[in-house]
């Protein structure tokens, strides 16, 4: 019987500090994981934050681009708002004596030999 009891406590206490030893292994490895995560996780959002830098400035290459060909445009509009506004008042002037002399004129001015 008493041999029975040394067994059993002997079993309980090899048991209870495995426990102990195998309890202390597994919180450090579920640290060091936890640690390994947080790492992972802050290179992936140093991974986004370059995508999104890189993305930001082709989407400004793009607006400063956009924004030139929009004052080339602007300029081109104000040179054929002038245009139309001699051909309108050529127009104006225009009767059956003096066509020809105020469409010659308008070629003149405008610098368009195309206008017939």
């Amino acid at each position: 019987m008493i041999e029975v009891a040394i067994s059993l406590a002997s079993n309980i206490i090899t048991a209870s500090v495995t426990w102990l030893l195998a309890r202390r292994k597994n919180i450090a490895d579920a640290r060091k994981a936890e640690a390994e995560a947080k790492a992972s996780e802050l290179d992936v959002i140093e991974d986004a934050i370059k995508i999104w830098r890189e993305l930001a400035e082709d989407l400004k290459k793009e607006v400063q681009r956009l924004s030139d060909d929009n004052k080339a445009l602007k300029c081109e509009v104000g040179k054929l708002r002038l245009i139309n506004n001699k051909i309108l008042r050529a127009l104006d002037k225009i009767n059956a004596d003096n066509a020809e002399m105020v469409v010659n004129q308008l070629k003149k001015d405008i610098g368009n030999e195309s206008i017939d």
